[in-house]
């Protein structure tokens, strides 16, 4: 129990935050080019797939029409997902980059995973760039305000 306790306060929330900003950051741009290039709806992952063995071929020669499911291995399939993990790392970047602030860590990765998770969701949606951004500033300011620090270095500078 005190080696959990002792690893989780040593561990840095900042350097989380930039890890998981980062990695989101990347499967962003990889998104966004396979939406401007258009591979979308045109099988060529799988097919790629299938050249390298990762996929099973089945030999049929009969159409069959069947419900498809979410689980089902095609492209639109693919991206869904990695779009889903890349916004969930993005998200999970912020709110690590938010709870270093709340601890007093260092501030330089803390910032930098914030604003490189921001800038990921804005590779796809600028509106929600745009909002991530003034929702954590608002959340900062928050953070900030509420502080203990900050309150004693508001009542020292009106001593003096």
């Amino acid at each position: 129990m005190k080696m959990t306790n002792t690893l989780i306060r040593r561990m840095s929330f900042g350097k989380l935050s930039f890890a998981c900003a980062f990695t989101a950051f990347a499967l962003f741009f990889a998104l966004s080019c396979i939406n401007r290039i258009g591979v979308l709806f045109g099988g060529n992952i799988l097919r790629a797939l299938n050249q390298l063995g990762l996929v099973r071929q089945e030999k049929t020669y009969l159409a069959e029409l069947k419900p498809s499911s979410i689980f089902a291995l095609n492209d639109a399939n693919a991206v869904l997902w990695f779009t889903c993990l890349a916004f969930i790392l993005a998200g999970l970047g912020i709110a690590l980059a938010l709870h270093a602030n709340y601890k007093h860590e260092s501030t330089l990765y803390a910032s930098a995973g914030f604003i490189v998770a921001t800038l990921g969701v804005g590779l796809l949606y600028p509106w929600a760039m745009v909002l991530t951004q003034a929702l954590g500033v608002i959340a900062l300011i928050s953070i900030r305000r509420s502080s203990p620090q900050a309150n004693q270095l508001v009542s020292e500078g009106n001593k003096q």
